[in-house]
């Protein structure tokens, strides 16, 4: 690592986990009063689930159980990573939502840290070297062009695909981004090898906790360079990366390893998670949408590959290799295809800055071209980035809490006996369990086992012209029924339900099941 540089870098990294808290600033602001800002920018579907995950760990758990289903089988060392965050919550005394960001947060300036060590190891020189760090944590495609021509573009909702939606999206997205880049970092950068490999394992089995995936497309890419390097190994340059990379890549692969096993087995004979893994599907969207979602930065790289950059031969292998075989794997046989993506930005940044610093240097005012250039990548992030705060600003339901519904959740937390299960509208069901020890009928397309036909049982329930609700509730497992808007937009009116509540606040009313 360039050290004369690394308080820039430090500075950088800190800014960039700093702005990331700006747009939830703006959200929390922009919500209409007597609502609630829910949290969570993107996906906050899956926000509430991570939250679901961290109460069990606040709870004192190591071993996971499914909250998203009535019957959720045995616990299982899966989800390890959020589980870990529930108990620092629990010792911290501090809410889960302001743990998750507050992780997440340093997770964003540990991404820009290790990006920086990777580029200073890949990148000897320096303009192209902070022209590569600048793209990668600022650059986007061309998403915002591609949408009106009705393209799914993946910089518009792949986050993992790209460093700036990775840091807004989640915390394991920008921590698995600074593990990938650490581990990359140390096989460039070794030459004897032992020490690297150990520090790879333990960075690899921490990777393998929190987001196996990305250990997949990082081997791929470490193997293919590798495997290169040997083809070639008469060369000088070749020889001196093959000792010191293969023992990263053991370490690699003997730290995450025993993860992607145990994982493999337990989705494939779990009782309840085999349900879970067949539905389960990310597939990749058709190829012109990756085209499109790194777009400038991979015509920059192009005019890298194209032109032979300056990049020493060893790093120009490794961001090839790595680059071809995630291409490669984000098409193979495999139901979690997309997820493979994370970590290809780094070698697209890595040939983008040698591309960009050669279109510079043809330039007469080179850094306000470079500048220019750069910042051209960046509105698709403005885009995703404003819109979470815009559904914010219109009452969207989807990312508040309504009035009434914390008080509602809190109450089932404080009153319900551990394990309840719940009959909610599907938004509640996904919310539910992320406030409350509680188990949903349906909750999430993913993790709730057998998800399309729960839904429909949880639609109808609220759609059908029962003579009484709760009787025909607690046929259905639950031990409470939530009355919210949505379920009232379903069409299960408050007037159908004779019983007083248990609970009410706003339009939130609690119901205790019952038998006829």
């Amino acid at each position: 690592m360039d050290r004369r540089r690394l308080p820039t870098a430090i500075a950088l990294s800190a800014a960039l986990a700093l702005l990331t808290l700006l747009p939830l600033a703006l959200a929390s602001g922009a919500a209409p009063d007597a609502s609630e800002f829910a949290g969570f920018l993107l996906n906050p579907v899956d926000g509430f689930s991570y939250l679901a995950k961290m109460r069990q760990g606040m709870a004192g758990r190591w071993a996971f159980e499914l909250p998203y289903a009535a019957e959720p089988g045995p616990p299982a060392y899966i989800f390890t990573f959020y589980l870990a965050l529930g108990h620092i919550a629990r010792l911290l005394s501090l809410p889960l939502l302001a743990v998750y960001h507050g992780v997440r947060t340093v997770a964003v300036f540990l991404m820009g840290l290790a990006a920086y060590a990777f580029f200073s190891r890949a990148i000897p020189a320096e303009r192209p070297r902070w022209l590569a760090y600048c793209l990668f944590l600022l650059g986007s495609g061309v998403g915002w062009l591609a949408g009106p021509l009705t393209i799914r573009s993946s910089d518009l909702y792949i986050p993992e695909s790209l460093a700036w939606t990775s840091a807004i999206a989640n915390p394991h997205f920008p921590l698995a981004f600074a593990l990938v880049a650490a581990i990359a970092s140390l096989a460039i950068g070794a030459r004897t090898g032992l020490r690297e490999g150990l520090l790879a394992a333990l960075l690899g089995a921490v990777l393998g906790l929190v987001q196996p995936l990305a250990v997949i497309s990082l081997m791929a890419g470490l193997g293919g360079w590798l495997l290169w390097g040997l083809i070639l190994r008469r060369r000088q340059s070749a020889r001196d990366i093959l000792p010191g990379a293969g023992w990263v890549f053991a370490g690699l692969s003997l730290g995450a390893g025993p993860w992607l096993l145990y994982d493999a087995a337990l989705v494939s004979s779990h009782p309840v998670l085999v349900a879970w893994n067949q539905q389960n599907q990310t597939p990749s969207p058709p190829p012109w949408a990756f085209v499109t979602g790194f777009g400038l930065i991979l015509i920059y790289a192009l005019v890298a590959v194209a032109r032979r950059s300056s990049l020493p031969e060893s790093s120009w292998r490794l961001c090839i290799a790595w680059v071809v075989t995630t291409a490669l794997l984000l098409y193979a046989p495999f139901n979690l295809q997309r997820r493979l993506v994370l970590g290809m930005a780094l070698p697209l940044a890595a040939l983008a800055g040698a591309g960009l610093d050669r279109i510079v240097s043809s330039g007469g005012s080179r850094r306000w071209l470079a500048a220019v250039l750069v910042a051209a990548t960046v509105p698709s992030h403005l885009l995703v980035t404003a819109a979470g705060v815009f559904q914010a600003s219109t009452s969207d339901p989807s990312v508040l809490l309504l009035p009434g519904e914390r008080a509602a959740y809190e109450w089932l937390a404080a009153n319900a006996p551990e394990g309840s299960t719940v009959l909610a509208a599907p938004r509640s069901g996904n919310r539910l369990p992320a406030f409350a020890s509680v188990h949903v009928l349906y909750g999430h397309p993913f993790e709730t086992p057998q998800a399309e036909r729960q839904l429909s049982l949880v639609t109808d329930f609220f759609a059908a012209d029962s003579d009484d609700p709760l009787a025909a509730a607690a046929g259905l497992g639950a031990d409470f029924l939530l009355l919210d808007p949505e379920a009232q937009q379903l069409g299960l009116a408050r007037a159908e339900l004779r019983d007083e509540p248990v609970f009410a606040a706003g339009a939130f009313s609690l119901f205790a099941a019952r038998s006829p």
